[in-house]
């Protein structure tokens, strides 16, 4: 169903902000922009030791960003920081990302890792 105004989809046709499909996914390059993976389950480094976020305590439910070679870790309460030894990222970065947002700002608010979600795992 279409508005009268055939230029403009009626907002139930609208996409959401959140799941937009990039504008060209064949051209996809990721060392020219951030890539983000979310993890839900526990996160080890590269030596085995257990990522704990030193704010809130969280040991799962991670926003990984991965960006020039390193891999930063966001935990839900907003805490941002890069591990001093990599984090094992083999099973989230070799994918092609299916959702894009226009800032980075937009994409950790719209996957709740902006601190609004402080102290709860959501998967």
């Amino acid at each position: 169903m279409r508005n009268n105004d055939s230029n403009h989809p009626a907002p139930s046709e609208e996409p959401s902000p959140n799941s937009h499909p990039l504008p060209v996914p064949e051209a996809y390059d990721p060392s020219t922009g951030a890539q983000l993976a979310e993890q839900p389950g526990l996160l080890h480094t590269h030596d085995g030791e257990l990522v704990i976020c030193t704010t809130c305590g969280a040991e799962r439910d991670w926003l990984l960003i991965t960006y020039n070679g390193s891999t930063w870790v966001r935990c839900r309460c907003g805490r941002e920081w890069l591990p001093s030894t990599p984090v094992d990222t083999d099973s989230t970065n070799d994918q092609r990302p299916n959702r894009y947002w226009p800032t980075l700002d937009a994409a950790i608010t719209s996957l709740g890792f902006d601190g609004a979600f402080k102290g709860i795992y959501l998967n």
